[in-house]
């Protein structure tokens, strides 16, 4: 959805940290909404800037078993709406 909608779209780590079987990852999604709808808003050509973080609990294997996060989609719906 956001990849039609924002053909541009990049996703950057800002800050990765864990400890324990948890880690914590603050990423910094940019894009332009010059594709398709997002969220019910037609492409408006503007940029967004949209902070997102997210919380992993990992399993004894490892792997990401709980998921947790904050995406942002209200900063997100608010830059479009200008």
């Amino acid at each position: 959805m956001l990849r039609t909608a924002m053909p541009d779209l990049t996703m950057a780590v800002e800050d990765l940290v864990g400890e324990g079987d948890r880690v914590a990852v603050r990423t910094m999604l940019t894009g332009t909404h010059t594709g398709g709808p997002l969220l019910g808003i037609p492409p408006t050509g503007r940029s967004v800037r949209v902070e997102q973080f997210h919380f992993i609990q990992c399993d004894d294997a490892g792997m990401g078993a709980v998921h947790w996060a904050a995406i942002g989609d209200h900063d997100l719906v608010a830059q479009l709406s200008g």
